[in-house]
């Protein structure tokens, strides 16, 4: 499936999940996979504002794994530049990636969205 999902997902990740596990439990997996990004995502922000590098890069870390994991390439992009970022105290490419970031999230939901449709239909 070629289309403007692809720059935000690679769909052939869930496509291949759903072949192998069932579009439902790949559902399933996805869904675990929103409830673990907001906590990913809360945890983020939330060393953000603390100024805590070490907590963020921890957290963006896994964010980009989970999000590479089913295929979300955008997110998973944007995870490791906030990874980066932390890395080296650079507070200023955090801050911009920051930016981005609800966008990315918002963009990968849709895009899964309508690929789940997709492979249900």
């Amino acid at each position: 499936m070629q289309s403007a999902q692809t720059t935000v997902i690679d769909t052939e990740q869930l496509q291949t999940l759903a072949v192998a596990a069932g579009v439902e439990a790949a559902g399933a997996i996805l869904d675990a996979f929103w409830t673990s990004c907001e906590d990913l995502l809360t945890l983020l922000k939330d060393s953000f504002q603390d100024r805590n590098f070490d907590e963020m890069s921890k957290a963006a870390h896994a964010l980009k794994g989970s999000a590479m994991n089913l295929g979300a390439v955008q997110l998973a992009e944007r995870a490791k530049v906030i990874e980066s970022g932390a890395r080296n105290n650079d507070i200023q490419t955090v801050q911009q990636a920051f930016i981005h970031l609800a966008g990315d999230v918002s963009a990968s939901r849709v895009a899964f969205k309508d690929l789940m449709q997709s492979l249900a239909a």
